[in-house]
């Protein structure tokens, strides 16, 4: 099971329209082309800090957003049906370098070798890089530190895929003193 933080607008327009990549932005952790990324559920706590940092974020008039949750529950063998993904190991150092370059590609807009792959496989699984702030705002890239957790971004093929097996939507409401405190850089 996967899950996808989101502010409830936003979820449910997932729930109606289904996954639409053109909504997703670009230039993120893995590759060029926009990405719809996720958790595994075993993180669930990290999807959740997620959503609460697009949270504060939001500027939106009227009645302060809720957050959302969406679960996706999918079969043993999803791998099987989107071949050819792109699955980075913490354990492997080759791995590591290549997410360190497809990290650092991707978020500085220069498209590679490592950037054309990503954008052409039906998803990527890796580690989520430490928030640190993208280069188009900065002008450099800082070191990047590896963390734990991981995600997956999935690209249209496996998009498509995955509209199939959303399962439910949770929605809650983050405390009123989140609101207004842009201090994290979200995805």
């Amino acid at each position: 099971m996967f899950v996808h933080a989101t502010l409830r607008s936003r979820a449910t327009a997932i729930f109606q329209d289904g996954i639409q990549l053109l909504n997703c932005r670009p230039y993120r952790d893995f590759g060029m082309s926009p990405s719809f990324y996720l958790h595994p559920v075993n993180q669930l706590m990290d999807a959740v800090a997620w959503a609460e940092i697009a949270y504060k974020h939001c500027a939106y008039p009227g009645p302060a957003p809720q957050c959302a949750m969406l679960f996706y529950s999918l079969p043993a063998d999803w791998k099987t049906h989107n071949p050819n993904g792109w699955e980075l190991q913490l354990g492997v150092p080759a791995d590591v370098d290549a997410w360190k370059q497809l990290v650092a590609a991707s978020r500085s807009e220069k498209q590679t070798a490592s950037t054309d792959r990503a954008d052409q496989s039906p998803y990527v699984l890796g580690p989520i890089a430490s928030r640190f702030p993208t280069p188009r705002r900065i002008g450099v890239m800082p070191e990047m530190f590896i963390t734990p957790m991981m995600q997956l971004a999935l690209k249209q093929q496996a998009a498509t895929y995955f509209n199939g097996f959303l399962s439910f939507i949770w929605a809650w409401q983050p405390p009123q003193s989140q609101v207004g405190r842009p201090d994290h850089d979200d995805q």
